[in-house]
């Protein structure tokens, strides 16, 4: 593990549960079940049994390792607190600051805690290890494929080129004003037709610029704290209805319209749940804290997701029947579900839904639009009287 980490490798370990409901529980010794520890240091204590130590980044910041060598608390901001940290365990106390500070026992940052490797194998059920090999290795040799993926200059990138037979239809001056190059190490050039055939999974990470000073491409953003609650059926409280499954109540769930002002125009949603932490249980944990106030949950997490239909332009009341539909995220048990769609112009309802009926919780809708969509709540199951035009008096 010390040659990997030394070779800036990525080192995590977890603990597996076999039950959802674990997820999230503390050992003895103060670890999170089913959540990500990352292997920050490897060394050997000068002790006579040479003791082997790792250090392990917390992914909740808080209270982690309190066995042999525990901090006690994770957060080490300074040498002073580092010292009352180590003081605090009776392992620590057996080794000089000097041999400290030589060995690299030190905790760089938040989270950071020391564990013997010994405990580390008996309370950590996973391991993986995500090594960088800086080698001239095999890479995509399919069409447009250089052979090998390491371009590491000019020369060898020609090389790489003139190897493929494809690469030889473009000539040098093509190539450099198409950008066909290989700035880094490691990258090679596929067709996009290779590319589906050969992949299964494609992750896109957005960043997203909402803010009137923000260079580039600007959304349009709208936020909603909402909650499924429970209630006497048909009133304003009942507001669980489940995923679209659920015929008779689907539509009780919270509704949220939006316009597309366009012929065709994008929309991201991102539907997160609230979920409390361990240490006040009225707190929400929602998505707009920071990740340093993270904590470790201990509500369940609900399976959620969205279902979007396209409704009449002058909808400005709840939905009580089941329109065309225009998307539907996917329904998995996370804290947050996304969705990326393009739609034609006209107006659109949104529903969060739990998958199951009756499933009460708190959650925070984000709608992020090209043009400003005029989101909002559908809170009104018919209009007041006040809005129905009078036909006994037309009558007289």
């Amino acid at each position: 593990m010390k040659t990997a980490l030394d070779a800036h490798s990525l080192l995590c370990s977890a603990i597996s549960v076999e039950k959802v409901e674990e997820m999230g529980e503390r050992t003895a010794h103060g670890l999170v079940k089913g959540h990500t520890y990352v292997v920050t240091g490897a060394t050997v204590a000068p002790t006579s049994t040479k003791l082997l130590l790792l250090r392990l980044r917390s992914p909740w910041f808080g209270q982690s390792w309190s066995g042999p060598y525990g901090q006690g608390v994770a957060w080490c901001y300074d040498e002073s607190k580092l010292i009352q940290m180590f003081s605090s365990s009776t392992e620590w106390s057996r080794l000089s600051s000097t041999d400290r500070e030589r060995l690299g026992l030190t905790c760089p940052e938040a989270g950071d805690f020391w564990m013997p490797f010994e405990d580390f194998v008996h309370s950590f059920t996973d391991l993986c290890m995500c090594h960088v090999v800086k080698s001239v290795g095999q890479s995509w040799s399919g069409p447009y494929g250089q052979g090998v993926a390491w371009c590491y200059d000019e020369s060898k990138l020609t090389q790489m080129f003139s190897s493929s037979t494809e690469w030889s239809r473009l000539s040098s001056t093509d190539r450099e004003r198409l950008g066909l190059t290989c700035p880094e190490a490691g990258d090679f050039w596929m067709p996009f037709e290779d590319f589906v055939h050969s992949f299964t999974d494609l992750c896109m990470c957005h960043v997203v610029k909402s803010g009137w000073f923000s260079l580039g491409r600007l959304w349009h953003e709208a936020s909603f704290h909402g909650e499924w609650t429970l209630g006497e059926r048909g009133t304003a409280k009942d507001r669980s209805g489940g995923c679209i499954n659920n015929h008779a109540t689907f539509l009780q769930n919270p509704q949220y319209r939006f316009d597309v002002t366009e012929d065709e125009s994008t929309a991201m949603f991102y539907l997160q749940q609230s979920v409390t932490d361990a240490v006040a249980p009225t707190t929400p944990l929602l998505v707009q804290q920071s990740v340093t106030d993270a904590v470790a949950p201990t509500t369940p997490l609900l399976v959620i997701g969205f279902h979007v239909m396209q409704v009449e332009l002058n909808r400005a009341f709840r939905v009580h029947s089941i329109q065309r539909r225009a998307c539907s995220s996917e329904y998995v048990r996370a804290r947050g579900v996304f969705l990326r769609w393009a739609f034609k112009r006209g107006r659109y309802v949104i529903v969060p839904t739990t998958y199951d009926a009756g499933s009460p919780g708190k959650f925070f809708l984000h709608i992020l639009t090209e043009k400003d969509a005029d989101a909002r709540e559908l809170q009104k199951d018919l209009p007041t009287a006040k809005m129905l035009p009078d036909w006994r008096n037309k009558m007289h």
